[in-house]
């Protein structure tokens, strides 16, 4: 077991003014990960933070927030990756309204996907077949969880338009529109256009804190714009 100081960051927008620091002392272990410790928190010290899981298997998304500064999954982050000098600090996800203390509102950021017809549109004339090269080229865009930690990357953009840019909707362009048995089809790369999906600029990596490694500036954004070439 270590000592570690938890600093969480509270706000309750029907009670509080502005967000605030608290700081619990705790005794964790270092596999453990960090929605162990928030869940160990709410267990025995505190069980009015608010905070939101699910499978805490990296797969529902719900659990993002950020650790360190940092946009993560608290159940795929450990203790020992992140408890720098003995002190943690979680917070909500920026960009996000925040509904109370780690929890925010995801719903217009869902919303925002829309614009990209979100779904299989199938194509009566689709044969039944997809090749293998089609498969291992979709495979990595259809892990997107839809847990925000694209849109809440603090290299995304600049200013205001961060909260414009939903890099998971590009991501949700790609995936269908080449996809063999959808009809839209390139249409999509369109669609992604006209709402700006493919003119932001992105980080370096182009990964923007992905927990599924989905590579936007190195396959998703330059295959959609060749799809309008």
């Amino acid at each position: 077991m270590i000592d570690i100081r938890l600093m969480v960051t509270r706000f309750d927008p029907g009670r509080d003014v502005a967000a605030y620091p608290q700081s619990y002392d705790m005794q964790v272990r270092e596999n453990q990960t960090i929605l162990d410790v928030l869940l160990d928190l709410a267990a025995f010290h505190d069980p009015g933070v608010a905070f939101r899981r699910a499978c805490r298997s990296g797969i529902c998304g719900a659990c993002s927030m950020l650790i360190n500064g940092k946009p993560k999954l608290a159940c795929e982050t450990l203790v020992s990756e992140v408890a720098d000098g003995g002190e943690i600090a979680v917070a909500p996800l920026p960009h996000f309204r925040v509904m109370k203390d780690l929890v925010v509102d995801i719903d217009r950021f869902l919303e925002s996907m829309r614009g990209v017809v979100p779904w299989l549109v199938l194509d009566p004339a689709y044969d039944g077949r997809m090749d293998h090269d089609r498969v291992q080229r979709l495979e990595k865009s259809s892990e997107c969880i839809l847990c925000g930690i694209c849109q809440a990357d603090e290299t995304v953009a600049d200013g205001d338009t961060r909260s414009q840019l939903n890099p998971a909707a590009a991501v949700k362009a790609f995936r269908l529109g080449f996809d063999p048995r959808d009809v839209l089809g390139e249409e999509r790369a369109k669609l992604a256009r006209d709402l700006g999906l493919l003119d932001r600029p992105l980080d370096p990596d182009g990964k923007l804190g992905c927990p599924k490694h989905i590579d936007f500036a190195v396959q998703i954004v330059p295959d959609l714009k060749g799809a309008l070439e």
